[in-house]
């Protein structure tokens, strides 16, 4: 479960630290655009702090809560606040952003590791390696992967 866990936290991490680097490309001033990066500096810190002195479960609530403010931030700015007449760069070209990112390869890519990582959990723990449930997930992680390739292939 803590893999699995890992891995929805860093995905959905990751979406929201890049369209916040984005928003803030195209609404901070230049001048005012290395404050930004001090998270990068005190986040390690922080995440320190917090296996210190709490439970490590803490470095995923705090995920959770940043990152609902963050986007919650965002979508404040980019809907409400109209500094300039140019819109944000984000906004400009979502056309051109569908095309070019491959979201069905992801989604199978994502779900093949996902399934592959619940059967090497799980195989010889809950369940024999030889049970219906380890061999049905390996064989569907292989299934999707194959299917993430094909799609890959095509594009």
């Amino acid at each position: 479960m803590l893999i699995v866990s890992r891995v929805l936290a860093g995905m959905g991490v990751s979406g929201v630290q890049n369209g916040c680097f984005t928003t803030i490309a195209g609404c901070v001033p230049m001048e005012k655009r290395p404050m930004s990066q001090l998270a990068l500096a005190t986040g390690p810190l922080i995440r320190a702090a917090l296996t210190k002195y709490t439970t490590w479960r803490w470095c995923f609530w705090i995920n959770l809560l940043i990152g609902g403010v963050a986007a919650g931030l965002i979508l404040l700015t980019l809907f409400l606040d109209n500094m300039s007449n140019k819109p944000p760069y984000a906004m400009t070209a979502p056309r051109s952003l569908q095309t070019k990112l491959d979201l069905l390869g992801v989604v199978l890519f994502a779900g093949c590791t996902i399934q592959l990582l619940f059967a090497l959990q799980y195989g010889n723990n809950q369940f024999a390696w030889n049970s219906s449930t380890a061999i049905s997930l390996l064989c569907s992680a292989g299934m999707t992967f194959r299917l993430a390739c094909v799609g890959l292939a095509q594009r």
